[in-house]
């Protein structure tokens, strides 16, 4: 056996190991970060299925709530989508949604008011 083979040989057996440590029925996970200045990213593009986890890094609480008062010109979720919050999040919590109807969700924080919009847009389109 060639010293080549000898390398190769181990490595597609572990990717083979690991490749079956996720479940084929697990959705994909995209991360959002809720900082003192707004979401981060602002606009998220994912496929339909994804998972979306907000956590909160900033000291000052935040929500992720979709619908209300503050978008009152657009619609907040696509139809077929049912709007979602995440009610209060202190620093360091975490909430997560799944998205399956393509659109754009829009979402925003409870807590700031006019002035000082925090806005998000989760966009589910076709790969």
């Amino acid at each position: 056996m060639s010293r080549v083979s000898r390398m190769v040989l181990p490595l597609a057996a572990a990717g083979l190991l690991l490749a079956g440590c996720a479940s084929p029925g697990d959705p994909e996970v995209a991360v959002v970060e809720i900082t003192g200045t707004g979401y981060s990213p602002v606009t998220l593009v994912v496929a339909p299925g994804t998972e979306v986890r907000w956590t909160n890094a900033d000291s000052r609480a935040h929500t992720v709530t979709s619908g209300g008062a503050l978008l009152p010109d657009q619609q907040p979720v696509p139809d077929g989508a049912a709007e979602f919050d995440s009610g209060r999040l202190v620093e360091g919590e975490t909430f997560a949604q799944v998205f399956e109807v393509a659109g754009d969700h829009y979402y925003w924080c409870e807590y700031h008011g006019e002035r000082e919009q925090m806005v998000g847009t989760i966009r589910v389109e076709q790969p």
